[in-house]
């Protein structure tokens, strides 16, 4: 399970990678650059992590670490920076959805072909905002919350094979920056914030049979992504109040 660049505690973008190997933490090769709000995935045992923000701004750069790499591997850079997006992997291909490029929000998704190397253009989102959560359903490629600067309570997948959006739910409470996933058919939408992070959204919200429910987390936070690991999904880092409160904690839920 890898945790990749992000703020350290004194908010300095960082190029730390930290990598849990079933019993205990390490270190893993640095990131080429610091950067926070990436997004990150894997295909097989490659990891990838793609845009953010650096000092400078949006990045478009993107970078992997082939299994059993010593460092990692500069890639073709997506057509356009964003940071704050969703990175998410379909069918062997990364699909960048979101984000933001200073004020303007990237309506356009791309898609990474591992076996060209290039990125693609896909239709735009119906409602481009950044600071989306992420998750993949089958073909579906699906992004929960986020802000546009006002807070979204949208749910919209796109589907890989038709090259089509659809609006999937609506959340009940609008959030962004949270932590999405499906398991065991059941959507998770946990914690995040609104846009104008005054408080924390501090419970998961959960989609079963076209149902919302919700239920109060065990430790509240935003800034943070959900990784399947040994049948339950884990929150590792994050921030644990409104804006930013760094911190190292990991929990785990299974629905």
């Amino acid at each position: 399970m890898y945790v990749v660049g992000g703020y350290d505690t004194a908010r300095n973008s960082s190029a730390a990678v930290f990598v849990y190997d079933g019993t205990a933490w390490h270190d893993g090769a640095s990131l080429p650059i610091a950067v926070n709000h990436p997004g990150a995935a894997a295909i097989g045992g490659a990891v990838y992590v793609a845009g953010g923000f650096t000092p400078s701004g949006a990045t478009n750069r993107v970078f992997v670490l082939a299994r059993g790499a010593s460092g990692w591997k500069e890639i073709a850079s997506m057509r356009r920076p964003r940071g704050a997006l969703a990175l998410l992997t379909v069918g062997g291909r990364l699909y960048a959805i979101g984000g933001r490029d200073g004020p303007t929000q990237v309506a356009v998704p791309e898609r990474y072909d591992p076996r060209t190397g290039s990125w693609t253009d896909l239709p735009a989102m119906p409602a481009p905002r950044n600071h989306v959560g992420g998750y993949v359903n089958g073909v579906l490629a699906c992004v929960a919350g986020g802000r546009s600067p006002d807070t979204s309570a949208a749910l919209d997948c796109f589907n890989t094979t038709t090259s089509t959006w659809r609006p999937l739910a609506t959340l009940p409470t609008a959030t962004s920056g949270a932590a999405a996933a499906i398991m065991d058919g059941i959507t998770i939408v946990a914690g995040g914030e609104p846009s104008g992070e005054t408080t924390i959204v501090g419970v998961t919200q959960e989609f079963r049979a076209g149902v919302w429910t919700r239920e109060p987390m065990l430790v509240p936070r935003h800034g943070t992504a959900f990784a399947m690991y040994r049948g339950r999904l884990w929150l590792c880092g994050g921030a644990t109040a409104a804006g930013f409160q760094a911190v190292a904690t990991c929990t785990s839920l299974h629905p």
